[in-house]
């Protein structure tokens, strides 16, 4: 659905149609003006296929040098990959959507999920202490993981707003 209305890939189809025109007029292949090229055409044929399946969240680099190093790796990595053709033009942006999902879960990792409802409800009028108390029975029990993350984040984002709260009273 949302490859439907986004702009990024409407915009990756038509700088990937003006490389091929490029690439064709290059070669002598090609007579006419990109205003010739019936772009409409090439979005409805985006809405007659499948859209692929929806994918875990990943992370993302955080600092330059990260960025940097993820640049070079795509430059590298795509640079080898043959010249891209009006044909296989949906193929090739879901193996370089591949590229770069794989490349980031694989480098950076997974988002982690939102709590449930359940362990909002569960620790919603815990006190820190109350909530110290659980976290410590919870890893010796050695529960859930998810769980004693939530539990340890609840109570740093306590005392944070405690401390935070102090400061504005003094």
């Amino acid at each position: 659905m949302h490859q439907r209305s986004c702009r990024v890939i409407m915009g990756l189809n038509k700088e990937l149609l003006e490389n091929v025109f490029e690439q064709d007029e290059s070669n002598n292949n090609c007579a006419g003006d990109l205003d010739d090229i019936d772009i409409t055409s090439v979005y409805n044929t985006n809405q007659e296929e499948e859209y692929p399946e929806l994918k875990k969240g990943i992370n993302l680099p955080k600092t330059n040098s990260e960025w940097l190093t993820t640049n070079e790796h795509f430059k590298f990595s795509l640079m080898s990959d043959p010249p891209i053709t009006s044909d296989d033009l949906n193929t090739l942006i879901k193996l370089l959507n591949d590229t770069i999902y794989t490349y980031f879960a694989g480098n950076f990792g997974f988002l982690e999920r939102l709590p449930d409802k359940l362990l909002n409800d569960k620790y919603k009028n815990h006190s820190v202490k109350d909530l110290k108390k659980a976290l410590k029975l919870l890893k010796l029990s050695n529960s859930d993981l998810a769980e004693i993350k939530y539990a340890s984040r609840l109570v740093r984002n306590k005392l944070k707003s405690n401390t935070s709260n102090d400061n504005m009273i003094i």
